[in-house]
């Protein structure tokens, strides 16, 4: 399995033209973009989803160790997890 781009991924959205790249934070890779035939309605939400891929890996790798090791408290497993989620839904 080859890796993945890091994260953590941002998101710049045109909601008026339904325009989205999904790129990494320095700025010089896109991970992913609109292509010109994909269906403009559901691309805003897929975009942030997307955008919140790394974040979700990190917590739900997070909440592993936390539930196997109990290495960390559960309440930052649990803060790791909301935060993806916001993210996800573009809150």
């Amino acid at each position: 399995m080859s890796a993945h781009t890091p994260g953590p991924w941002r998101l710049d959205l045109d909601e008026k033209l339904g325009d989205w790249q999904v790129i990494d934070t320095t700025g010089t890779r896109v991970v992913a973009d609109r292509p010109s035939n994909y269906e403009a309605n559901n691309g805003p939400a897929n975009a942030r989803l997307i955008a919140a891929a790394p974040d979700l890996l990190a917590a739900c790798e997070a909440l592993l160790n936390c539930t196997s090791t109990n290495a960390k408290p559960c309440g930052d497993c649990a803060r790791l997890a909301r935060a993806a989620i916001e993210k996800a839904r573009g809150k």
